[in-house]
């Protein structure tokens, strides 16, 4: 889908690097200054690589060599940003069709605006909306261009915890309802591992790393002290029933129930969870007569370092990534296919 060979120095940074991205979602993931958004400049036209050929597709974007630059207006990119940047003059409506092509493939406005459900912005001024509602207006602009590759650069920077967990629901569900090639820009590791299939890892302005998520996610020196303690499982479960007097939801992964906290007007069929893999403790029998709700069984499917600490994979029905310490991995004999449960709090489950 994406191939790209870029060198652009700036002062003394040199982005050099070459890239192949296959997969419908790619992530970039790096510390700051590691030239994330350099690679996204180069890739909208914005910042002219010194040398390097950059192809999505079939269509040679630009080519130093052979003085192919296509211009910016003419590589149809779709780019969200940190801040959501719509005109404040112009009501929602307006915003997102601003710069609407017509005669070309692409998502229907009705179809964008469902997905997204902001129905009831569209007359609506940016000063109107809270921050999480600006940029789902923000991806639904960038989508009506019917970009041939979508950016998002950190589209979740700046929102409080609530809001940037349901604004990431709103893009899981834009990535796979529209299967646009997308480079998904982000300093949460747990945010690429949820809507990436494939994470490119920079460092110093070179690739570091690349490869699926759950094998980049434990390589050596990808994740400090910081990203551990951030790591979140971030999963869809099926709901099975509420209950209004203890306000609290049954839900079911694979064999297993889990009870969160919440209630809902209308109970919805699924809900989108997130728990931190520290908030998970593991037992190699059921506890009894312990204050946590949830004791799911599961089956260890691998064990990785990571810092520190040790990440171990567990299967509940899906796979969770459980952070725990080297100690505990010899205490409990934490091995690929050992039997366990993991044990979880109520309240450590989030619903986004």
């Amino acid at each position: 889908m994406l191939r790209a060979t870029v060198r652009k120095q700036l002062g003394e940074f040199v982005l050099d690097l070459d890239i192949e991205c296959h997969r419908r979602v790619t992530g970039l993931f790096g510390p700051s200054g590691s030239g994330k958004t350099t690679l996204l400049n180069c890739l909208t036209g914005v910042s002219r690589p010194d040398s390097g050929r950059i192809q999505v597709g079939e269509t040679i974007w630009f080519d130093a060599e052979s003085g192919i630059e296509v211009p910016v207006r003419r590589r149809r990119v779709g780019y969200v940003f940190q801040e959501s940047l719509l005109f404040d003059h112009m009501t929602v409506l307006k915003n997102i069709t601003y710069g609407q092509k017509s005669g070309t493939a692409g998502p229907r406005l009705e179809d964008v605006v469902r997905v997204l459900e902001i129905e009831s912005l569209m007359e609506r001024k940016p000063r109107e909306l809270s921050g999480g509602q600006q940029q789902r207006v923000a991806v639904a602009r960038a989508l009506l261009c019917h970009p041939t590759l979508l950016l998002f650069d950190e589209p979740l920077t700046g929102l409080d915890v609530g809001l940037a967990g349901r604004v990431l629901v709103y893009l899981k569900r834009v990535l796979d309802v529209f299967e646009i090639p997308t480079v998904y820009v982000s300093h949460s590791i747990s945010d690429i591992v949820y809507l990436c299939d494939e994470v490119v890892v920079l460092q110093d302005g070179r690739v570091a790393i690349r490869g699926a998520p759950a094998f980049v996610v434990t390589h050596r020196n990808v994740l400090d002290e910081r990203h551990l303690a951030e790591l979140q499982n971030i999963f869809i479960a099926e709901v099975l029933a509420a209950d209004a007097d203890e306000q609290s939801i049954r839900c079911r992964l694979g064999e297993n129930n889990l009870v969160v906290y919440g209630s809902f007007e209308d109970t919805p069929k699924e809900l989108t969870l997130a728990i931190h893999a520290c908030d998970i403790m593991l037992a190699t029998q059921r506890p009894e007569q312990i204050s946590a709700r949830n004791a799911l069984a599961g089956i260890v499917e691998k064990v990785e370092p990571a810092g520190s600490k040790v990440l171990v994979f567990v299967n509940v029905g899906i796979s969770w990534m459980v952070e725990v310490g080297r100690a505990a991995v010899k205490e409990l004999n934490l091995q690929p296919g050992a039997q366990v449960y993991a044990i979880i709090k109520a309240t450590a489950v989030r619903v986004l």
